[in-house]
């Protein structure tokens, strides 16, 4: 590809190539919008690249996708977790006042004396 950098080679390239691609991110995913989110991942980090690319950016990108999904298998503490229901805020009072009156800036402590 010779090291194309304009932004219509790009758009070119991922009109061409996403269906391929977005196979590889179903298979490589544990569900369709973890999928669509390792495709967007992987298209940007290929756009960031882009003009540094020599020879085939197909080859280049399906080698993030990969990469990019080890990445989220290894590091748990990123992925989204569901919950049944989100609990409703109870308190309601001064959220400062439980903070200790020695840990406030010296403004904040100032003022409140």
């Amino acid at each position: 590809m010779g090291g194309a950098t304009t932004d219509a080679d790009f758009s070119a390239f991922v009109q061409a190539r996403s269906v391929s691609l977005m196979r590889l991110a179903w298979l490589l995913a544990p569900n369709h919008a973890a999928a669509d989110d390792l495709l967007q991942t992987a298209l940007l980090r290929t756009y960031r690249r882009w003009s540094r690319i020599e020879h085939d950016p197909e080859a280049y990108t399906r080698r993030v996708l990969v990469t990019v999904a080890a990445d989220e298998r290894r590091r748990p503490w990123r992925r989204e977790a569901s919950v049944a229901s989100v609990p409703d805020r109870t308190e309601r009072g001064d959220p400062t006042a439980a903070v200790d009156g020695r840990r406030r800036p010296g403004r904040v402590r100032r003022s409140s004396a």
